[in-house]
């Protein structure tokens, strides 16, 4: 269940809610770990995630 004002914004098989964000107030957040290096793509997912942090 998503609190008041979010809307889902990533699904998986394993999850309904990945991640949700409430743009009216520039709140994000995430059910997995964005700071995973250890996968193929991690740095860049890292990367992409602070970039849309500082931006908001």
């Amino acid at each position: 269940e998503l609190p008041e004002g979010f809307v889902r914004t990533a699904t998986s098989d394993v999850c309904g809610i990945e991640a949700m964000a409430d743009t009216d107030e520039d709140l994000y957040g995430v059910q997995w770990h964005p700071e995973v290096a250890h996968t193929e793509r991690g740095d860049e997912v890292f990367e992409n995630f602070v970039a849309i942090c500082e931006s908001a």
